[in-house]
């Protein structure tokens, strides 16, 4: 391939090496070298601004041939909106020698537009002034650059509205970064948390933090994926359920680094609970059901009732009061998980005249309605609060027992978990006292119409049926044992009129 031609000022012109002798180096060396750099280069006449020589780099970076940039003006290579820009530069270039831009329009034999690094100096070649410059382009790096800050601003974009919180953890100095999010869930800024590191892992529940430790020992000895569901209290005071996992972790300084994840999950968590608890609740209303059904004794369904409660629907506690049709007093009849000390202390607290009225079984029949207590630790409603926080009790309700409209008792309900009693668990649970009130006003009927079968209503003796059923079993022993059997049979005069007069 032929050397392009050379204007009267060409690369091998500028200024080379000096041999040994002082003289110039071969101009082959230089032109080698001028077309083999990547880097375009263009000399120009410093005085009339005119191109004299560009290497291949340069045209191709322009799309320019070599013939077409010979003798344009520099300035013709930009934009006309940049003329101005190139002329004061060139001005400058006469004046100080040296021009570096680190930004610098060019534009392309097509018309499209690009940035170039510039370098250029001038040089005096045998009494004619030439610029040399230097251009790179840098419109790939530009553009690389500008692709990072966009996908910068948009992982921040992401981060910042991410639904979850984005922290950074370091085993050494504590939390070092979190995303906006924390502000919202956990109501402490992200300038607070930053200036207290250890805050995170001190708001973490005393339950959960042991459990944390040893997953994060394991994730940094082996790598094992860390994924923790644990509670943290808010600003406020609040519980809240994170879910937590870590996506990226390395080591620097010693230091181990953690970067994670965490959502907020506490309504899952409630869900969750609460359908537990209607769990619960269903049990204990489907053994009652079938308690109901084969239950034929008073006292066989108030302590089967309890029992049921407690160990298949999982309530620490159960009670069954009814009122004394004697003293009209609520007395309780059966229970389950109560202490013997705890049930003295109810029966005392119900017997009392001073202290029964404002008891939550005394206003559930007053009230014909569910009392209920979801926090039992300062509720003044209970007037054995104290007692029942010591059992572990946290919540209660008291369910009144309600036939044709009249309260003939309570079933009590006690639960372990705090705020355990709402909409859904009453409904069902007030089902279950129907069904209980039900069963007790079967049983009492049934008992009733047993009573009537063997004994006169209007004097409660004995009456023909249990006679002639009682004469039959003295005959079977006496015949059995051979025992001898004596009737005597006695007449009252005139006592026809009397059953004339007044009735049988």
């Amino acid at each position: 391939m032929q050397d392009p031609p050379r204007s009267r000022l060409s690369a091998t012109d500028a200024p080379g090496e000096l041999d040994r002798e002082g003289s110039r180096a071969p101009d082959c060396r230089y032109r080698k070298m001028f077309e083999a750099a990547r880097d375009g280069i263009l000399l120009v006449n410093a005085d009339t601004g005119k191109i004299e020589d560009a290497n291949p780099s340069l045209t191709r970076l322009l799309g320019y041939s070599h013939a077409d940039l010979l003798g344009k003006k520099l300035w013709q290579l930009v934009s006309s909106e940049d003329h101005t820009e190139w002329r004061e530069m060139f001005a400058n270039l006469q004046t100080t020698g040296s021009v570096r831009r680190e930004d610098f329009p060019l534009r392309t034999r097509a018309g499209t537009r690009i940035d170039v690094e510039l370098l250029c100096n001038v040089y005096d070649c045998e009494g004619v002034k030439v610029i040399q410059c230097n251009l790179r382009n840098i419109s790939e790096r530009r553009n690389t650059e500008k692709f990072l800050q966009d996908s910068e601003r948009r992982y921040r974009h992401l981060i910042e509205n991410s639904p979850d919180i984005v922290y950074t953890y370091s085993s050494k100095r504590g939390g070092i970064y979190y995303s906006p999010r924390v502000t919202s869930i956990l109501g402490h800024s992200v300038e607070h948390l930053l200036a207290h590191p250890s805050l995170w892992s001190a708001s973490i529940h005393p339950d959960d933090t042991a459990t944390i430790a040893l997953a994060i020992q394991a994730y940094q000895r082996t790598g094992a994926p860390f994924r923790m569901e644990y509670r943290i209290i808010d600003a406020s005071g609040n519980w809240h359920w994170l879910y937590d996992r870590a996506i990226e972790s390395y080591v620097e300084n010693g230091d181990f680094i953690i970067e994670g994840l965490a959502m907020d999950i506490t309504d899952r968590r409630l869900a969750q609970t609460r359908l537990a608890y209607l769990t619960r609740v269903h049990a204990v209303l489907s053994g009652i059901n079938s308690l109901i059904v084969r239950v034929t004794d008073r006292d066989e369904l108030f302590r089967e009732s309890c029992r049921i409660a407690v160990e298949s629907a999982g309530f620490c506690m159960a009670m069954l009061a009814v009122i004394d049709r004697e003293t009209g007093k609520v007395a309780p009849v059966a229970s389950a998980g109560k202490t013997e000390d705890l049930m003295s202390d109810v029966r005392s607290t119900l017997g009392s005249d001073q202290t029964s009225s404002a008891t939550m079984v005394s206003r559930a029949i007053r009230e014909k309605r569910a009392i209920v207590s979801n926090n039992a630790f300062d509720d003044p409603q209970l007037s054995l609060g104290s007692k029942y926080t010591q059992a572990g009790v946290r919540s209660l309700v008291v369910l009144p027992l309600l036939v044709d409209g009249h309260a003939h008792g309570v079933l009590a309900l006690y639960a372990t978990e705090s705020d355990f009693f709402h909409r859904e668990e009453l409904n069902l649970l007030q089902q279950l006292a129907a069904n209980v009130a039900f069963a007790i006003d079967h049983v009492d009927k049934q008992e009733r119409l047993n009573y009537l079968a063997y004994y006169d209503v209007l004097t409660g003796l004995a009456n023909r049926n249990l006679f002639l059923e009682r004469v039959a079993q003295y005959m079977r022993s006496a015949t059995d044992r051979s025992h001898m059997l004596a009737i005597g049979l006695f007449d009252l005069e005139r006592f026809r009129n009397i059953n004339d007069s007044l009735g049988r």
